[in-house]
């Protein structure tokens, strides 16, 4: 698209290297939702929110540069989505690093995986 234009060369690689960034930013905050939609414990409400402004940040930006351009109800799609979650998000009870996965201990006090000694 920029390549057709009738802008200068400088002004069609800034638009590349931004739509780069841009992408490379969306992928990360996917990466972010993912990991605390896996982990609901890891994130507070306030960060989800501080988050979720990020999309609603691109989807501005497009829109005052691109006008009604896709990626930006793509954005505002993502970002609301994003406070809506951010609005409902409760952290998950946290637990010591230990005790996932840790065996047991029974009332005599030998652990249940131990072997009679």
């Amino acid at each position: 698209m920029a390549e057709h234009s009738t802008l200068p060369a400088f002004f069609s690689a800034a638009f590349k290297g931004l739509w780069l960034s841009n992408s490379v930013a969306s992928v990360a905050l996917a990466l972010a939702f993912g990991s605390i939609a896996a982990f609901p414990g890891m994130a507070s409400r306030s960060l989800v929110v501080l988050l979720a402004l990020a999309p609603l940040a691109f989807a501005t930006a497009i829109f005052a540069t691109m006008g009604n351009f896709f990626a930006g109800h793509l954005m505002l799609l993502a970002g609301t989505a994003a406070l809506i979650g951010g609005a409902l998000h409760r952290c998950a009870p946290q637990y010591p690093i230990g005790s996932v996965g840790a065996v047991p201990t029974l009332p005599s006090g030998r652990e249940s995986g131990a072997v009679g000694r």
